[in-house]
């Protein structure tokens, strides 16, 4: 029984450092989709995160009931080989990129507080995720049990650090947050502005739940003693109303601020910055900061983890086929593959990479699911 609630919330932690990634704690997914979209934002925030329970149950439930724990190799045999070769490309190929984004987001945060190179900083985390994944899912599950809490503790804290900090702003919401995000091309941010708060969650949950369903499908021989559907619904429903409450806090955080923070490639770090200039020398404001650093480096580790996770038993399997190496060397082997192929991709710049990556797989995130 003791077992069953630590794996219960293992599964429950993966969700959630899935979800809040890089985007997620610095504030730039939510001034791109939810921005100028009054109070029908918030009913965005909700959809979306219905649709990422609905998206994690389903990679689960699925995950159990193929008995393939590789989304790609459940969905090609449920939709048969032509389709399935399709979303599974378009799976794989989303998931290789949140790694690469995720890394090079982890290099530009750790280069901005020590000054390092961005490639040096590129290949220590390029190492660090390498070393971790060597452990396979056990050591994910562990380490989510512990990222989690982490992440939510850290982004709540630095939010009621900034709201006592700085005075509340008094332009209006659409005058400060109208101009969208710089970050990605006035047609992109003029045609969401165009299709209001349903399709902005739409897109959000889409390219959010391909890694999501195929981290989930990796959890299923865990979870499969403990896998009634009451179970896994619940599951996801309580990482599902983690991240939902996250969302709502740092939303509220930033619409009482700064007009110029969705221009910014991380609105959150910009406002603890302004709250730290603030307080002067205060200590608190330098911990904070720094304490943000840490909140949003395991962020955006946890999703290139989960990421990774996938990708590692995807080339696994196919290794599998060609290779008779033993199975400890080919998950090494797979390891240590996509760190290094990544690095190239990743060396194009955090900004670069979401502005290319997230509209596009937002609009194929919701074809994959249509079609799965």
């Amino acid at each position: 029984m003791k077992n069953s609630r630590i794996v219960f919330f293992q599964v429950t932690g993966l969700m959630i450092v899935t979800v809040a990634g890089a985007g997620f704690a610095s504030g730039r997914e939510i001034s791109l989709f939810f921005f100028g979209q009054s109070l029908w934002g918030y009913a965005g925030m909700v959809l979306s995160m219905l649709l990422l329970v609905g998206a994690a149950a389903w990679g689960m439930q699925t995950g159990i009931h193929s008995g393939r724990k590789n989304l790609g190799d459940a969905v090609r045999a449920e939709a048969g080989r032509g389709w399935g070769a399709v979303t599974s490309w378009v799976a794989d190929s989303f998931t290789f990129m949140i790694f690469c984004v995720m890394l090079a987001g982890m290099a530009e945060t750790l280069s901005q507080v020590t000054g390092w190179p961005g490639r040096i900083c590129l290949l220590i985390f390029a190492c660090i995720c390498g070393a971790i994944l060597l452990g396979n899912l056990s050591g994910m599950l562990k380490f989510s049990l512990f990222a989690a809490p982490l992440m939510i503790a850290g982004m709540a804290a630095a939010c009621l650090f900034v709201m006592r900090k700085l005075p509340q702003g008094s332009l209006p919401v659409q005058l400060q947050f109208s101009g969208g995000a710089e970050l990605f091309s006035r047609e992109v941010r003029d045609w969401l502005s165009r299709s209001g708060w349903l399709l902005a969650a739409l897109l959000y949950a889409s390219y959010n739940a391909i890694p999501l369903a195929a981290v989930m499908c990796e959890t299923s021989p865990v979870i499969r003693d403990l896998a009634s559907k009451r179970k896994i619904l619940l599951g996801a429903l309580a990482s599902g109303a983690a991240v939902l409450l996250l969302l709502a806090v740092l939303m509220l955080t930033m619409l009482r601020y700064i007009p110029d923070m969705a221009g910014l490639p991380m609105p959150v770090v910009h406002a603890l910055k302004q709250a730290a200039v603030r307080v002067g020398g205060d200590p608190g404001g330098r911990l904070a900061q720094t304490g943000y650093a840490v909140v949003l480096l395991a962020a955006m580790l946890t999703t290139a983890l989960s990421a990774g996770l996938c990708l590692v038993s995807r080339l696994d399997r196919l290794l599998e086929c060609i290779s008779t190496a033993s199975s400890h060397e080919r998950w090494t082997a797979s390891a240590v593959m996509l760190c290094a192929c990544s690095i190239p991709f990743a060396g194009a710049g955090f900004m670069n990479l979401v502005a290319a990556v997230y509209p596009l797989y937002g609009v194929l995130g919701c074809l994959y699911f249509a079609g799965s």
